[in-house]
């Protein structure tokens, strides 16, 4: 068993995430993962620091020809009272990925579809004011809300059953995982070949966003605030968003399921323990409530979507203001 293998199993049934260990032994966490991945080796300072971390000698750290069922009776690892311990086999963890991938492209297309549902009655109205549509303005609200609403049930429902299809996997992002041998480098060789894809999806995505407004701008300045090509400009923002926000959501999801396997990031054990209580459910009820009470009191779908960018940044704002409160307690 190589020393990059012992340190992840050590690490994990000691329940340490990576940060955490780097932390014990004064190094960056791209060292810890550098030395899983087998691209370096710790020095001899650190092997005999991580010989006390885990209480194994430095022999069995050493020496290849030493697995698992070489630890002596005497060197028991710790282990953590207030955590569900989860293993879990190369074919499960494949399993996941993959359904990852598919679920994550038809839950992005249902919150792609949520956001264009406005679009039809906007368009609609904009018809009207330009005396293209021989409608009432009555009859022309009740098509595009009828529309909207059958929409967003589609939406809810891919959602929903998305959801139900893989509850049977959320104990990754909310259990401690034991990995079987070959587990992490296989997600590690995922996350290094999605990375740039990764990437490259965010910045299309939160680009696509912050030009959308470029349309109504460009309405604006050529026919003036009060024309109703600005209506139009409106639609086009809106499916910019929806493309933005689509790929946004599909690269998110895929990247959080590799994340979710190696227990990085925003899924180490300490921020499972902290979201188990966390009232970021709550908040999210909230803003969808926010969202729909006012656009159908207001009827202003148009401008409403703009909720959905606000409480996301306000949500960062209210996670940390929790962390430090229930840090203090």
């Amino acid at each position: 068993m190589k020393l990059a293998d012992k340190i992840i199993l050590l690490r994990k049934k000691n329940g340490y995430s990576q940060e955490e260990l780097a932390d014990l032994l004064d190094v960056s966490r791209q060292s810890v993962s550098k030395w899983e991945s087998s691209q370096s080796i710790p020095d001899l300072k650190k092997i005999l620091k991580m010989s006390s971390i885990f209480g194994v000698s430095t022999d069995y750290l050493l020496k290849d020809e030493l697995g698992e069922e070489d630890l002596l009776g005497d060197e028991i690892v710790k282990t953590d009272n207030d955590y569900k311990v989860k293993y879990v086999s190369m074919q499960e963890a494949s399993d996941f990925l993959g359904k990852s991938l598919k679920s994550a492209k038809e839950i992005s297309f249902a919150v792609m579809l949520c956001i264009l549902s406005p679009v039809m009655l906007i368009f609609l109205m904009g018809l009207m004011e330009m005396n293209m549509l021989k409608m009432s303005e009555d009859r022309v609200g009740a098509f595009g809300v009828m529309i909207l609403i059958a929409i967003v049930a589609i939406s809810v429902g891919i959602i929903i059953k998305n959801t139900m299809k893989m509850k049977e996997y959320d104990y990754l992002e909310n259990d401690v995982i034991e990995t079987e041998y070959g587990v992490d480098g296989m997600a590690k060789d995922r996350k290094r070949e999605y990375s740039e894809i990764h990437t490259r999806s965010l910045i299309i995505g939160v680009g696509l966003c912050i030009a959308s407004v470029i349309p109504i701008m460009c309405s604006i300045i050529v026919f003036g605030e009060e024309s109703e090509f600005t209506i139009f400009a409106v639609c086009i923002l809106l499916i910019m968003v929806s493309i933005g926000v689509k790929t946004i959501v599909d690269t998110s999801i895929v990247w959080g399921s590799i994340i979710k396997l190696l227990e990085e990031d925003e899924y180490t054990r300490s921020n499972k323990a902290y979201r188990r209580n966390s009232i970021m459910g709550i908040y999210w009820c909230i803003v969808i409530a926010i969202y729909l009470c006012y656009s159908f009191v207001s009827n202003n779908w148009s401008m409403s979507w703009i909720i959905w960018p606000v409480a996301g940044v306000l949500s960062a704002v209210v996670s940390q203001v929790e962390k430090m409160i229930k840090k203090k307690a």
